[in-house]
Order: C-alpha cells, then sequence, then structure tokens
C-alpha cells in the first residue's frame, strides 16, 4: 500500500506545476532542491519562470522571496554544472531582491566560490590537456609526414597515393588559436570534441598511410623479394653443400665460399623495400654472379657441341632454330640440362613477343591469365603496356620495343623463307590440345620452365647482360609461383 501512495504522489508532483500558479512551482522546486531532486527542481523552477520572470518579495519578505533564477543557480551547482549555476546566480544577483536575504547571499557565495574554484581547476587541467594533446597532434602528422617522404613511399617501385598533410597542419593550428581564446567560463566540453575529432582523424590518416605502405611493399615483393629470397636459398644451399666436398680443402675454392657467404649473408640483411628498382637488380647480380663464379669453379661440365650452337642460334635471334636444335634432348648433367631449360623458355618467349602476345603477369596471377576455354592469355587492356621493373629502359641498351623491332629486322628475311616448316616444327613441343594458333609461345615459355622444375632440375638464373629484364622478371615470377 505504501509503494501505492509512493507511485500516486510522483505522478502528482509532475501533473499539479501544469496546473499550478507560479508561486506553487517555485514553492515545489525549492522543496526539490532541498531533496537532492536536481534534475526536478531545474524543471519545476523553469517552469515558474515560464509564468512570472521578475523575482519579487512575498509579504515585504516575511514571507520569503520568490527568487526562481537563485535556485536554478543552486541546483545546477550541486549537480556540478558549474557553468549554467554561475551563470544563474549572476542574473539573480542583478535583478537585486537575492541581496536583501543574508541566508540568500551566504548560500550564493558559498556555492559560486566552490564553482570558480572547480571551472579553474578543471580549466587548468583542461588547459594541459588541450596543449598536450595539440603538440601530440603535431608530432603524429610530422611523424606520418617523414614516413611517406621515406622508402618504400620514395623507392620508386610505384607511385604512392598522396597525402594532404597541410589540411591537418592548418586545422593544429586554428585550434591553437582558438585555445588562447578560452578561459574557465568557456564550454570547453565543445573544444574538447574538436580535439577528439581531429585526433581521429590523425588516427585514420596514419591507418591509410600503413595500409600505403604494406601494398607499396607487397609490390616490391613482388616485383623483387619474392625471387631474391629464393636465389639467396639456392646460394644457402650451394655453400653448404660444397663445404662437405672434398674439392672445398682447394684454397681457391675456399676462398670463394666465402667472398659467396658474405656477399649472401650481406645481401640477406638488405632492407629490400628502402632499395630502388636499379639497387634492386644491381644486388641480384652481384649475389648471382658470385655464385656463378662460385659454381663454375667447383663443377666445370663440357659443354656439348649442340647446347653451343643453340646458344649461338639464339644470339643471333634464329629462336626457332633453338627449338630444332634442342627439342629431341634431354642432358644428363644437371647444369647442361638447366641451360638447355632456360634457352627453350626464352626462344619461346620472344617469340611471343614477336607475335605481339601479351600477358600482364606482373599484376595479374599467371596461372589464371589463361583461358581454359578459349585457349588463350587474356590481353592487357587498351592503352595498358608490359609491366617491366622502372627505369629499365634507361639502363638497358634494348628496351622491349628496341628487342622486337631488331629482332623483327634481323630475321625478317630468314624466317619468310622457312616460317612454315619451323612453325610446324616448333608446334610439335609440349603439345597444348586444341591450343589457339594465335596465343600460344607464352604459354609454352612457361611450361618449359614447369616441366624442368617440376623434374628437380636447377635452372640458372638468366643473366641480364643476355636476357631482358622482362624475361628476367617473367622467369623469376614462374619461379616464385612454382615454390608456393
Amino acid at each position: 500500500m505504501k509503494i501505492f501512495y509512493k507511485i500516486i504522489y510522483s505522478l502528482l508532483i509532475i501533473a499539479v506545476p501544469l496546473k499550478a500558479n507560479y508561486k506553487e512551482l517555485f514553492k515545489q522546486g525549492k522543496e526539490l532542491v532541498e531533496k537532492g531532486e536536481y534534475d526536478k527542481a531545474i524543471e519545476v523552477l523553469k517552469m515558474a519562470v515560464a509564468q512570472k520572470e521578475e523575482p519579487t518579495a512575498f509579504v515585504g519578505g516575511l514571507l520569503g522571496y520568490y527568487v526562481p533564477y537563485h535556485y536554478l543557480g543552486v541546483a545546477f551547482a550541486k549537480k556540478g554544472e558549474c557553468r549554467k549555476a554561475l551563470l544563474y546566480f549572476e542574473r539573480s544577483w542583478e535583478e537585486g531582491v537575492v541581496r536583501k536575504s543574508g541566508k540568500l547571499i551566504a548560500e550564493r557565495n558559498k556555492l559560486k566560490s566552490q564553482c570558480e574554484k572547480e571551472l579553474e581547476d578543471n580549466f587548468r587541467k583542461k588547459n594541459e590537456y588541450f596543449l598536450a594533446s595539440l603538440e601530440e597532434a603535431k608530432r603524429r602528422v610530422n611523424s606520418a609526414k617523414i614516413k611517406t617522404q621515406s622508402p618504400p613511399f620514395t623507392a620508386g617501385w610505384e607511385n604512392p597515393k598522396s597525402f594532404d598533410f597541410g589540411l591537418y597542419e592548418r586545422k593544429i593550428d586554428n585550434l591553437e588559436k582558438e585555445l588562447l581564446s578560452l578561459d574557465k567560463f568557456s564550454d570547453l566540453g565543445s573544444f574538447e570534441k574538436k580535439i577528439d575529432l581531429l585526433l581521429k582523424e590523425i588516427n585514420d590518416l596514419e591507418r591509410a598511410i600503413s595500409r600505403e605502405e604494406e601494398r607499396l611493399k607487397n609490390i616490391v615483393d613482388d616485383k623483387f623479394g619474392k625471387g631474391f629470397k629464393r636465389i639467396l636459398s639456392v646460394a644457402e644451399k650451394d655453400i653448404k653443400y660444397i663445404r662437405n666436398l672434398e674439392i672445398f680443402s682447394e684454397e681457391e675454392v675456399k676462398k670463394m665460399v666465402e667472398e659467396t657467404e658474405k656477399i649472401v649473408d650481406d645481401a640477406k640483411n638488405v632492407d629490400i623495400y628502402s632499395l630502388t628498382p636499379k639497387e634492386a637488380r644491381d644486388l641480384r647480380k652481384r649475389v648471382i654472379f658470385k655464385l656463378t663464379q662460385l659454381r663454375n669453379l667447383v663443377k666445370k661440365p663440357e659443354i656439348p657441341d649442340t647446347l653451343k650452337a643453340a646458344v649461338e642460334l639464339f644470339v643471333n635471334g634464329d629462336y626457332f632454330g633453338v627449338l630444332e636444335a634442342l627439342k629431341d634432348i634431354e642432358y644428363d648433367n644437371d647444369i647442361i640440362e638447366g641451360h638447355r631449360c632456360l634457352l627453350l623458355s626464352a626462344s619461346y618467349f620472344y617469340l611471343g613477343r614477336l607475335e605481339g602476345e601479351k600477358v600482364d603477369f606482373a599484376n595479374l596471377p599467371f596461372f589464371d591469365s589463361f583461358d581454359k576455354k578459349n585457349n588463350s592469355f587474356v590481353d592487357l587492356k587498351d592503352g595498358d603496356t608490359d609491366d617491366s621493373t622502372p627505369d629499365t629502359q634507361e639502363e638497358n641498351g634494348s628496351s622491349l620495343q628496341e628487342d622486337n623491332k631488331v629482332l623483327s629486322e634481323d630475321n625478317a628475311q630468314d624466317n619468310k623463307d622457312n616460317s612454315d616448316t619451323s612453325e610446324k616444327s616448333s608446334l610439335e613441343l609440349h603439345q597444348v590440345d586444341d591450343l589457339s594458333s594465335d596465343k600460344k609461345y607464352f604459354y609454352r615459355s612457361f611450361l618449359v620452365l614447369d616441366e624442368c622444375f617440376k623434374k628437380g632440375v636447377e635452372i640458372p638464373q638468366p643473366p641480364e647482360q643476355l636476357f631482358s629484364p622482362v624475361f628476367v622478371d617473367f622467369f623469376f615470377f614462374v619461379a616464385d609461383r612454382f615454390e608456393e
């Protein structure tokens, strides 16, 4: 029953103000303040103000004073909302009636003093927080800017996404100016929201830069890193194998092993993401050159005349001749067989180039780029070019276009006479059912490498002095995919 009456009383408290006059509302608001029900008190006192805003004395002050703004200040002060409390205290004091009561003056002064001290303490703490936050924001934006001015952003493998750091610097500068204009009575909560929003935007900036950095690193891995790791792995296996051979006791071999080992160890410690494409190619060349020297010193097989002749044909651009010379041969020596695989694959590759075949093997997964339904490669989109390592054309004596032009001019007359016969014989190599006639050479180039890798043949790394950079990239791409 008691609970029932309490509910009824609560409903009356809400309902009565709607019908009561300002005196009743004021009285009820004072009682709610004394009970500590500040939110309800504020609501009721505002309703009283809506009926009568001006303060007054009841019976000359004998029955008290109608000072709703004073009690609104008390309610807000008790709630801890000192900015609003001081505003209401100031309004009440200006109206003058509150000054007639010593009790009201004492209450006002006490709460006002407490609120001013609290605002001062809060402003000092908030000001320190704001200053520290803006300093942190400047530091993080500057750090992000420096990051984008370093590799891999500046390595030159691909143009990185740009970021407008000036936008964030201007926002920080504007907030610093606004902070100077704040005082203890200012809306610090609103300013704090601006600071929090700025820090959130900087978080988003840092995440975007991290994503871009990861994308650029993946490009370096695809174009260089994966293949280079495989070269280093092969070099380490060779060094370990040679150390167990009797020939390792020879001083010349021991010295070469130590030199190779040092180059490999140094290369392993290189941050590949800090290298430019040229530096990466030079590093790969140094490792391959030293590894080749070591292999040649340890194992020097006699080169068969057929392979010598095939090399001569390849150098002269007679790629069909290379296919004819090597198609039915399989050498017992692993090193010789590896060179045969390399020459066959390269010959098919260059025939594909001469035929105008295109395959974007650097950006499109190679195996997926072969359309089995139509037995052909997916062409590049209009306007695209074959992906190759940046600044290749400036450093090599012949670009891809120059290679094709020279090869076409040198072999035009020879191929005119025997193209039908040569093409027919070449088609007998690595036959693929229903392979279309216009898109065949790149796929055969891949098949040669794939078959040799599967047999465990150690195919030598193609020297860039003899092979174009695009074929070198193609070789490492296929080798890496096979490893995966």
